[in-house]
C-alpha cells in the first residue's frame, strides 16, 4: 500500500520566551486517510497547554506573496507568518523505500499566533515535510532537530543518527557542510559559526504514544517501532557567534529516540 505523509510545523517565540508550537498533518495509507492538528503553548514556568484534533479541516496556506497562514476553528488558531529570508529545500532520502523531502518555507519570520484567548507575537519559523517512506522503515535511531532565530539571523539543523547518519545545517540559507550537532548547540566544521543553547525549559517530554500521538494510539498498532519512541522538546535562549560577532535569540529544538 502506498504511504504519504505531509506534515507542517510552525512556531512563534516572543521576546520573553513564551512559545507556541503548531502542527498540521495529513496521512494517506491505502484506504486509510486522516488529518491531524495540534498546538503546544508554553508560557514561562506554567505547564505546557496541549490541544489536538483529528478534524483540523483548513489546510495551511502558502500565499503567492510568500506569507503563510493557518486557521483552525477547532483549536482556536488564527496565525500568520511573514518573512523575507529565502526558503530552503532538500531531499533527505530517496531510495527503494521512498523519499523524504524537506521544505523550510520561512527560516525566520515575523509571527502572530492566536491560540484560544492567547495571542503571541514574535519571531517564528515554518517548514513542511513530505514523505513516502513508511515510518517503521526510517533508517535512524535518533533525530535531533532545531532552529535558531534572531532579528538578523536564522539557523536550522537536522541530525540523523543510526544506520544512516546524516547532518544538514543552514545558516542564513547557506549550507554548513560538516557541521556537528550536540546537546547544547551546533558548530560548523571550521568552528567559525557556533550556536550555543542554554538549558532553557522543557516544552514536552515523554513517549510519543502519550504525547504527540496519544490521539492516534490505534495507529501505533500498525507501527510497532513507534510504540516506544520518545521525544523531548525545549525552548531556550541561544547565541550565534560568527566572524561578525555574537547575537542572541531563541532556539526551539528536540530529540526523538526510537528505543
Amino acid at each position: 500500500m502506498a504511504f504519504h505523509l505531509c506534515k507542517w510545523y510552525f512556531d512563534c517565540v516572543t521576546e520573553t520566551g513564551d512559545a507556541a508550537l503548531l502542527y498540521w498533518a495529513s496521512i494517506r495509507w491505502g484506504l486509510l486517510r486522516f488529518r491531524y492538528g495540534a498546538t503546544l503553548v508554553s508560557l514561562g514556568a506554567d505547564p505546557t497547554e496541549q490541544r489536538d484534533t483529528l478534524r483540523p479541516r483548513a489546510i495551511p496556506e502558502h500565499r503567492t506573496d510568500g506569507t503563510v497562514g493557518w486557521k483552525c476553528q477547532r483549536l482556536g488558531v488564527d496565525a500568520e507568518w511573514a518573512g523575507d529570508a529565502d526558503d530552503i529545500e532538500r531531499t533527505l532520502l530517496e531510495d527503494e523505500r521512498g523519499s523524504i523531502r524537506w521544505h523550510c518555507l520561512l527560516p525566520r519570520a515575523d509571527a502572530t499566533v492566536r491560540v484560544g484567548s492567547r495571542t503571541l507575537s514574535g519571531l517564528g519559523y515554518v517548514e513542511c515535510l513530505t514523505m513516502s517512506v513508511r515510518p517503521w522503515q526510517l533508517p535512524i535511531e535518533e533525530l535531533r532537530w532545531g532552529r535558531f532565530t534572531s532579528h538578523s539571523d536564522s539557523l536550522v539543523w537536522i541530525d540523523w543518527r543510526g544506520a544512516l547518519r546524516c547532518t544538514w545545517a543552514f545558516a542564513n540559507g547557506v549550507e554548513l557542510r560538516g557541521a556537528a550537532v550536540g546537546s547544547s548547540g551546533l558548530n560548523s566544521s571550521d568552528d567559525e559559526i557556533v550556536v550555543t543553547i542554554d538549558d532553557g525549559r522543557t516544552v514536552r517530554s515523554g513517549p510519543l504514544s502519550s504525547s504527540a500521538l496519544h490521539s492516534v494510539k490505534w495507529l501505533l498498532l500498525l507501527m510497532p517501532r513507534w510504540r516506544h519512541a520518545a521525544e523531548t522538546k525545549w525552548v531556550a535562549r541561544a547565541r550565534l557567534t560568527d566572524p561578525k560577532g555574537s547575537r542572541t535569540g531563541w532556539a526551539v529544538h528536540e530529540v526523538v529516540q526510537w528505543l
